[in-house]
Order: structure tokens, then sequence, then C-alpha cells
């Protein structure tokens, strides 16, 4: 088991009583967990656990000292998979919590100043260099798995938000007695996570019935269809029928049956898988009345 304490600081005018408004410190309290979880989820993947304590605030200005406790989550696994086990102390220093020689992931947003790289290439010691339009930083491969992931520079973001407000000045770590980080207001930007596109991962077609849930004639023309189980919002995007609908040539009951040529679209997106639906040609319209079959003889 891997033990280290840090000391966070938040600094400013509005904070000289030793006070703070607990909706800024607790959603920012929170990340700081958050990051170290999320961390090691990069850096050791599930075998080792993380939690985060809270020992005692601070007197002046804002601090708050944190404990690092890390458990092998599979002694007997970790034991046989010659795999070092990353510690506690060297976590805190690839996230700039500690003190240390490395670029950290905080150093490296420092410099990077918000911006995206426009090249990355894997050196041969494995560091990896990162050019940021002409300013290039070298850094261990595992910071930049870090830089990487979204999930970590969210909680990145949440930490250093409070800094947006008036009256809060700085961010702050102390390990040991020494200052291991110092972010300021100015620099507070370039910790926001980056706005990344949609992926799309999955898209196929298929022949379907549904049955009319709601219509709308709005512009998006997003009709809400049942597959009898779950409820879908479906783009109708076939124009030939969407004419029809608009001329008043066809007439729709709730129930009713529409047979169409349906695209399904997987995304991934930072906010997990969504799926998105189009009917791109309605085959087939049928009322949703029920009528007793006659025997009728051809």
């Amino acid at each position: 088991m891997g033990k280290v304490g840090f000391q966070v600081y938040y600094g400013g005018p509005t904070l000289e009583s030793g006070q703070m408004d607990v909706r800024e410190l607790a959603p920012a309290l929170l990340a700081i967990g958050g990051l170290l979880e999320e961390a090691n989820r990069v850096e050791n993947g599930s075998k080792t656990a993380v939690s985060v304590k809270v020992k005692r605030f601070e007197d002046g200005s804002f601090g708050i000292n944190f404990e690092v406790v890390q458990n092998l989550a599979d002694q007997m696994v970790s034991l046989f998979s010659g795999k070092q086990v990353t510690a506690a102390i060297n976590l805190l220093e690839i996230i700039g919590l500690s003190t240390g020689s490395i670029v950290s992931l905080l150093a490296l947003l420092k410099k990077a100043k918000g911006m995206l790289p426009k090249k990355a290439k894997e050196l041969s010691d494995g560091n990896v260099e990162l050019d940021f339009s002409g300013d290039t930083v070298i850094a261990p491969a595992r910071v930049v798995a870090l830089y990487q992931d979204i999930k970590v520079r969210k909680e990145v973001e949440n930490i250093i938000k409070p800094l947006k407000k008036e009256g809060i000045e700085s961010f702050s770590v102390k390990h040991e007695n020494t200052q291991a980080q110092l972010i300021t207001k100015q620099e507070a930007p370039y910790f926001d996570t980056p706005e990344i596109g949609d992926r799309k991962i999955e898209e196929h077609e298929t022949i379907t019935t549904f049955s009319i849930h709601s219509l709308s004639f709005k512009e998006d023309n997003k009709w809400r269809l049942s597959d009898g189980t779950n409820t879908f919002f479906v783009l109708i995007s076939d124009d030939e029928f969407l004419h029809k609908v608009n001329k008043n040539m066809i007439s729709f009951s709730k129930g009713d049956l529409l047979k169409v040529k349906l695209v399904v679209k997987t995304w991934e997106s930072t906010d997990g898988l969504k799926t998105d639906y189009e009917a791109v040609e309605v085959l087939e319209h049928k009322s949703a009345a029920f009528q007793l079959h006659l025997p009728f003889e051809q």
C-alpha cells in the first residue's frame, strides 16, 4: 500500500478570512479525488485502487490537506504479472501534485497554453515530442496519456474553475513543504477541456416497422416511434413522403405502422455512446385500426 500527502491552496482577496463558498469548494474537492482516480485508471488500469481523503484545513489562505492511499486491487495477479505498479508518489508526480523533475500533466497544460499540438512524435527514450505551433514540449508517454484522456481533463478543469471567480487569484500545491505547482488566474483558461467532435464508430441499414407514438411537423422532422419495446426519436428524411404529409395526402392516427428503410448510426462522444436513427425511405403506411378478417371467396 502506498500513502502520500499533499496540500492544495486557493489564494486571493476573498479568501483572506479563511472562508470559501461551499459552491466553489465542493466541486473542486470532488474533482481532486476524481482526477487521482481517473489518472490511476489510465496509468494502472484495474491493478490498483486509489482513495483520497481530506485530513484537515489549513489556516491563512485557503489550504486543504489531502492523503492519497493506493492499494493493490489483486496482489496475487500483481506479483506474477512482472509489471511494476506505480506508487502513489509517482502518480502525484506525473499529474503535477508533487515535486519532481519530469514534465507533469499540469506543467504540460501550462506550456501548451490552451493550444492543441500540430504534431506528435514518439521518441526512442519513451517520451513524446509535441509541437504546439513551433513551441516543442517533450513529455513522458505516461503524461501524454493523461493529457489525451478527456475524463482526466474534465477533472483538471473543475479543479482550476474557482480561479475564474472574482477574488480567487491562484491555485497552488505543496508537497513535503515545497511548492510543487502554482497556477494563476491568467493561466486558468489553459486548463479548459478541449471541444472534440463525436466519432462515428458504426453505421448500418435495415428494414423495420415502427408504430407511431407522436408526430412532429417541425423543421427537424423527428418523429417519436416505437418498436414495441423501446421508443426512439427517428429523423424522417424521405422527401416524397414528407411532401404527401405536408399536402395532407396522408392522415395518421396514434399507433399507425410505418415500414421504413432505417439507417442507424452509433457515435462515441465525451458523454458516452449515442445512437441516431434516420428513416431514409418510408416503404409502407398501415392504419392502426383492426378489422375483423372475413374469408372472402376469390
